[in-house]
This record gives C-alpha cells, sequence and structure tokens, in this order.
C-alpha cells in the first residue's frame, strides 16, 4: 500500500507538535495530511432540563465549540506555513461517540499517525487506537518519542506470528518492505509445528517476502522468560530497526477495548516507530 493520505489526531488541549510532524512527514513523501482536532463534548446533566445545571452546561457547551473553532484557525494557519498539502476538521462529539468518529475518517486514509503528545492524552489516544486500528480497515503507525519518523525505513523489523493480523500488517506494509534495504523477520520462542508457524519458523514468510522482491532474514529469538513486546523492541534497537510491523491483537469487553499482551507492551513504550494493523 502506498500511503498517499495521512489521517493525524490532536485534542483541543495538545500543542501543534504532532500535526506539524505529521505535515512535514507528508510533504516529505507527497502525500496529504488529514487532521483530525477532537473535543469531547461535555455530557448533559440528568434530570435537571431548564435548570441551573442544565444552564451551565449549554455555557460550557459553547464554550468549548468556540474554543475548537479558534484552535482550527491556528492550526489551519501554522500548517499552511509548512507548504503541505493538508485540511483540518474539527471533531466536536460526545466521548462515547469518539471511537466511531475516528474509524469513520481512518476508513478514507492509507495511514493513521498517532503522535507522542497524542499518547500522553490517554482517553483520547484509547478512542484512536480502538477506531483507526479496531474500526477500520486502515493500519496505525505509532511514532516514537525518542526517533524521527519515516515512511522510507532503510531497515524494518517484521513482528511475526502465525495470526492473522500479522499476515495483514505485512501486507500493508508492503510498499515500505519492498523499498527497504533491509528486513529482518523476528520469531520469539517459535514452536515448530505444522499447523502453526510450520517445520521450519519462519521460512514461509521469507519466502512470500521473496517473491515481493524483499531481502530479507530470519532471526529466532530466545524470551529467556521476558516479555516479548521487550524482547523485540530491544531486537529492533540492536539492529537499528526505524520501524516494527507487526499485527494488533485485542478484543472487546463491555464496550472497552482489551489489548493483548505484546499489543500493549509495543503501546506503552514505543521506542521505535511501530506500525500495526487488525
Amino acid at each position: 500500500m502506498t500511503f498517499k493520505t495521512i489521517l493525524a489526531i490532536s485534542s483541543l488541549d495538545q500543542g501543534s507538535a504532532d500535526l506539524l510532524s505529521a505535515a512535514a512527514l507528508a510533504e516529505r513523501h507527497g502525500a496529504h495530511l488529514k487532521a483530525m482536532l477532537v473535543t469531547f463534548a461535555p455530557p448533559p446533566p440528568v434530570g435537571d432540563v431548564g435548570g441551573i445545571g442544565y444552564v451551565a452546561w449549554g455555557q460550557n457547551w459553547q464554550d468549548d465549540k468556540q474554543r475548537l473553532d479558534e484552535r482550527t484557525a491556528t492550526l489551519r494557519s501554522e500548517l499552511a506555513a509548512t507548504g503541505a498539502s493538508f485540511d483540518v476538521e474539527p471533531v466536536f462529539c460526545l466521548r462515547s461517540s469518539g471511537a466511531g468518529e475516528i474509524a469513520r475518517r481512518a476508513g478514507f486514509a492509507d495511514v493513521t499517525l498517532l503522535g507522542a503528545e497524542l499518547m500522553l492524552d490517554v482517553g483520547l489516544f484509547r478512542h484512536a487506537i480502538d477506531g483507526a486500528l479496531f474500526q477500520s480497515p486502515c493500519p496505525v503507525i505509532l511514532a516514537a518519542r525518542q526517533t524521527p519518523l519515516t515512511l522510507a525505513p532503510d531497515r524494518i523489523l517484521v513482528a511475526w506470528s502465525p495470526a492473522l493480523e500479522a499476515g495483514r500488517a505485512v501486507r500493508q506494509a508492503m510498499d515500505l518492505l519492498s523499498k527497504a534495504r533491509s528486513v529482518l523477520v523476528a520469531l520469539v520462542d517459535p514452536q515448530a509445528t505444522r499447523a502453526g508457524l510450520g517445520e521450519q519458523p519462519g521460512v514461509d514468510i521469507a519466502e512470500y517476502l521473496a517473491r515481493h522482491g524483499v531481502k530479507t532474514t530470519v532471526d529466532l529469538l530466545t524470551s529467556g522468560g521476558r516479555d516479548t513486546g521487550a524482547v523485540l523492541r530491544q531486537h529492533a534497537v540492536d539492529i537499528g530497526a526505524q520501524l516494527i510491523v507487526m499485527g494488533g491483537y485485542g478484543h472487546s469487553r463491555l464496550r472497552e477495548r482489551i489489548f493483548g499482551g505484546v499489543t500493549q507492551s509495543m503501546i506503552d513504550n514505543p521506542q521505535i516507530a511501530v506500525l500495526l494493523a487488525h
């Protein structure tokens, strides 16, 4: 997949760093930036229609909407100065609708970029992951806090498993993989089974990538009891990878997204940019 439309998400109380970084990335790679500025409307009071609480809620609603409009105008001015192709869409919605609003827009983007500032806003970040990753066909890239992001990485680490999500991640990242100078497929504590990874773990995915012109090395890693996510992150640092490609695993329970262990580990501490697909 070629990334021609990048969706980036920010909140009313964040700075401009995430969106300016996304704009610079879009300009470098000839892509269009769709900037989504999200504000959650205060919920109306219960059982106080026409009362003092309802009047105060109405005033808060109007104040937040005005702040959103002002922030949108400021962002448009800042992004115009970058020279990138962009649009800014303000979204004022109830918190319960946040993931759905993000999912709808992610459905018309090639990738959703979640920046370091957004990750500090835990509430909006969870909605962004849930909407963009689990409710849309769009892959997500988590930007690392310490390293610059590129859509043309020289070295990529593929965190491989026999799961459906890992296969989708590889396919959605194929354009990046085929242009990379080096691609390493890593398997942590692989089990050689006919039904899972095969009798020679990593061989099948390496052959598949080779047919797409991707030069691949397979690394079989031993966790030694350590967290799998930590093992993958350390290996990515050791080999000088600029991007990790992996499946995003999770399921819904009581309307809250519960993430698989490796996915959660990567989300909590993305030392290197991570492309996730579900």
